[in-house]
């Protein structure tokens, strides 16, 4: 049996190798999320809350900004048949360095408004230091991303997970001496610093140099006229609560609701992750319209994976009160029902991830778009209604509502490619209703006091 499973873990056919880096993924996912957490707890008893709301704006703001640029370097060169090409890889990098100068010079020039429309006099000082970071990301290898491609996680797992636990130390250390959002600001700074260290020196694999080979730029560009546009539409539907709270609640509150976001999102985050890194190699090598092996391949990887998160959320609206007081102070005693809210929301998000990955594995960047689009169009839709009328807590059911919206838009896709599972998507809703079921029968009197706050 040990010699089975071993097997199974060292084989070299694409469900394998699937295999391996699902594992890879959920143990770099596991560890770097723990270390965070353990660096969220000691930071939060360094700092106050106002000061992680204050951050939380500003760093959505560079997340914003290298979204909205973003032409899919990545997804390119794990789909692409010349993604192992130096001359590929080269012009991808190039392309990747200029994005990070120009997105250095907006984010500073974007400063100014964003201090006078969020009266944060402070964003005109920590945006322009934070957005080195912008300049110093372009220059990340792209070794990286073809590891991904051919699913070779093992010393890239160990890297990432030795990159996070570096950086979480260096911010702590600043925040202590800082005492202010200044540490953070500045360690935002720092960690693509230590990150381009660890990877360039320590990642196998050729080192990029400066090109610009017009046929892959028209191969980058040509795939990435949808993927530019999908990735400002996937940074609305995921942060739109956040920019929208800035205008509706307090910095204090915005902090506080950050914590639980942060609780809440550990199944939203490894299964976007296990989607990039997992199921759009899987849905390119294995496409399911071709067999039906191929089909249930994918539907087993599916309900492992998917269901495994789905599930684990459960778990997460079962202790989430109860972990917020055990590991943090009073001052964020509100995160414990707001973790229970967003977590139980996020069910039918999880269940649509594998449809998004396989458009895009499948080359159908054009879909992909117009997928993120409806459900970018319906989150903001739905969260400003649910904030103007309801309070925060209108603004969290909302987004499970937003979801539910853009449910048949996946499902139309997904049966276009022929790749949809009604099997996998009713045991998914089975959870859900569990999910929200609990989270009412336990939590109703103080989920309510979220409508005026």
């Amino acid at each position: 049996m040990i010699k089975s499973l071993v097997g199974k873990l060292t084989g070299a056919s694409i469900l394998q190798k699937a295999a391996r880096t699902t594992l890879y993924s959920i143990l770099n996912f596991g560890s770097s999320q723990l270390i965070r957490l353990l660096g969220n707890l000691v930071l939060t008893r360094i700092l106050y809350p106002e000061a992680f709301g204050v951050m939380a704006l500003a760093s959505l703001l560079l997340t914003a900004l290298s979204q909205f640029s973003d032409i899919g370097v990545m997804t390119s060169i794990i789909r692409s048949k010349r993604g192992d090409d130096p001359v590929f890889l080269d012009s991808a990098w190039t392309l990747k360095v200029i994005r990070g100068g120009f997105l250095f010079l907006v984010a500073c020039g974007l400063s100014i408004p964003m201090a006078a429309f969020y009266a944060q006099p402070i964003y005109t000082q920590i945006i322009p230091v934070m957005a080195v970071s912008l300049v110093i990301q372009g220059f990340m290898p792209t070794n990286i991303d073809t590891a991904y491609r051919n699913m070779e996680m093992g010393r890239l797992t160990t890297l990432e997970i030795s990159n996070a636990f570096v950086n979480i130390l260096v911010l702590i250390a600043l925040c202590w001496s800082f005492q202010s959002v200044w540490g953070l600001a500045i360690g935002t700074a720092i960690a693509p610093i230590v990150s381009y260290t660890i990877f360039r020196f320590f990642l196998p694999g050729r080192r990029n140099g400066f090109a610009l080979d017009r046929a892959s730029l028209k191969e980058l560009l040509t795939f990435g006229v949808w993927i530019f546009p999908s990735t400002i539409a996937t940074f609305i539907a995921m942060q739109a609560d956040k920019f929208l709270l800035g205008v509706y609640v307090s910095m204090e509150t915005l902090g506080i609701y950050n914590i639980g976001f942060f609780l809440a999102s550990f199944p939203m985050m490894l299964a976007q992750a296990l989607g990039g890194r997992v199921m759009t190699a899987f849905y390119k090598n294995s496409p399911p319209a071709e067999s039906q092996e191929n089909f249930k391949r994918i539907r087993k990887l599916k309900f492992v994976v998917y269901g495994g998160l789905s599930t684990s959320i459960i778990v997460l609206v079962l202790i989430g009160e109860w972990l917020i007081e055990f590991l943090y102070d009073d001052r964020y005693i509100m995160a414990g029902v707001i973790l229970v809210s967003i977590t139980s929301m996020h069910i039918v998000q999880i269940l649509q991830i594998p449809y998004q990955h396989a458009v895009l594995g499948l080359g159908k960047s054009r879909e992909y778009f117009t997928l993120i689009a409806i459900k970018a169009t319906s989150t903001v839709v739905c969260i400003w209604l649910g904030l103007e009328y309801f309070g925060l807590l209108g603004g969290i059911v909302a987004q499970g509502i937003s979801m539910l919206i853009a449910y048949p838009a996946s499902v139309f896709y997904a049966k276009k490619l022929k790749v949809w599972d009604p099997l996998y998507d009713a045991a998914v809703f089975i959870i859900a209703i569990i999910a929200v079921t609990l989270a009412w029968l336990l939590y109703s009197d103080k989920i309510l006091t979220l409508i005026g706050y």
